[in-house]
């Protein structure tokens, strides 16, 4: 089975009008030569399949046979071949009943053409499938109903962090129709991430930037995709600002209290609504925090008011939690780490969904009524030694428990320096040193 973008294939062949052979394409192979994906115009990166390549040839598809596509001036390359020519030749061309039919119709600019399609094998081509789809129109037509997709297309989104939960975040905001991101991370995918992450073996070494903008491009290929291989932090505060004032909605993953004091204060300053999801340690549970600018309390008012969560349940990165691994306390089996995270990473999407369509009558219209607080909680298990060691099970529905989320209200603090009532919001916020930084997720 050959599948090809109807688009992509209409660029082709006005490029090969007039032509025997004409425009290449180039194509991924995938389980031993059982099906081919165009990629042109779509990722630039083949993840486990081989490229190959595909030219496009101009003519009646009845004229041809295997034999006759052999003895085409084809490149030494070209393993598959993509015969368009003008309607009514079908069933002609193909010998069998129609339903049988092999080939497949593109139609564009009010023209339908038969395609038809060989692939090389050894010294000789064999007819194959092929299948002509109109991306863009499957891809909205999935949603129309669900989500408000002409609006989420003309949004953009600011993710800061890469890691697990920004791009598991990124990824299902793409798949819900959102069309533009802005994708800021200065770290390369390494070995260990691959377990929990959305990228896989095939991306380490890149930045994870550019590897999960392939993943986007590769659920949406007509998102705008831009990609930052910077640090959040106040050294570069100008290049941040513009990129947070240039988007709907910030998604703040990043891995230091620093850099999410800076995108807190940022996001205050040009009024853009920011989410900040983390998970505790050991991923035992998380929270998701919304700051709606003039709202809801911001980032500094949490810290300000909540040192211990931070402090007595979060770590923030490798040196902590390799302090934590190899204490004099034994460390225990974890196993399900990435199902742990995932359920906070889905809360974080489903927000930005709603508040990305904040002001819009749609179905998710009733969320508003619940999703109105700016602290979630969610406990995977009680875990040892914390606060919820001692929660209910599950089966108690009038007390707090595991696997559920909670809503907390919290007020604005007016002493806070970035939203309090006499907050300039222009100089940086000293670290507390008691308070070491949330976990990205």
């Amino acid at each position: 089975m050959i599948t090809i973008d109807a688009e992509r294939l209409a660029d082709a062949v006005a490029k090969s009008q007039g032509e025997r052979t004409g425009a290449r394409l180039r194509f991924a192979e995938w389980d031993g030569g059982d099906a081919y994906t165009c990629l042109e115009g779509l990722s630039g990166v083949v993840s486990f399949g081989q490229p190959v390549w595909a030219e496009v040839v101009m003519a009646e598809p009845k004229s041809l046979t295997p034999t006759a596509v052999a003895s085409l001036p084809l490149a030494r390359d070209t393993s598959l071949v993509l015969v368009v020519g003008s309607p009514g030749q079908a069933v002609a061309s193909c010998g069998q009943p129609s339903t049988e039919c092999c080939v497949s119709m593109l139609e564009a600019e009010g023209v339908r053409r038969i395609v038809d399609a060989y692939v090389r094998r050894e010294d000789a081509f064999e007819r194959v499938k092929v299948n002509v789809v109109p991306y863009r129109a499957a891809l909205y037509e999935r949603r129309r109903g669900i989500l408000e997709t002409p609006v989420l297309e003309g949004k953009k989104v600011c993710v800061l962090g890469l890691g697990t939960g920004g791009a598991h975040v990124a990824v299902e905001l793409a798949k819900s129709g959102v069309g533009s991101f802005m994708l800021v991370d200065d770290d390369r995918l390494e070995v260990g991430n691959v377990v929990r992450h959305s990228c896989g073996l095939a991306d380490v070494g890149r930045y994870k930037t550019k590897a999960v903008a392939d993943l986007l491009r590769g659920k949406n290929p007509y998102a705008n995709v831009s990609t930052h291989e910077i640090r959040a932090d106040w050294d570069i505060r100008d290049q941040v600002e513009s990129l947070i004032r240039h988007s709907d909605l910030v998604i703040c993953a990043t891995d230091s209290r620093e850099s999410k004091l800076l995108v807190n204060r940022l996001s205050v300053i040009a009024g853009v609504t920011a989410i900040y999801g983390g998970a505790f340690r050991r991923a035992y549970g998380g929270q998701v925090f919304v700051v709606r600018p003039g709202a809801t309390p911001c980032y500094q008012c949490f810290v300000q008011n909540l040192p211990e969560m931070a402090a007595n349940q979060e770590i923030s990165g490798p040196e902590e939690a390799e302090g934590i691994a190899y204490s004099d306390r034994p460390v225990p089996v974890e196993p399900g780490l990435s199902i742990d995270v995932a359920p906070i990473c889905t809360m974080v999407a489903k927000i930005a969904v709603v508040e990305l369509l904040r002001g819009i009558p749609t179905t998710l219209s009733t969320l508003y009524d619940d999703l109105k607080f700016p602290w979630y909680m969610w406990v995977n298990r009680r875990e040892p030694d914390t606060d919820f060691a001692v929660l209910a099970t599950l089966d108690s529905p009038d007390r707090m428990s595991v696997l559920r989320w909670y809503g907390v209200n919290l007020e604005r603090d007016s002493n806070c320096p970035v939203c309090g009532e006499s907050s300039g919001a222009n100089g940086a916020i000293p670290e507390n040193p008691s308070s070491p930084p949330l976990e990205a997720l």
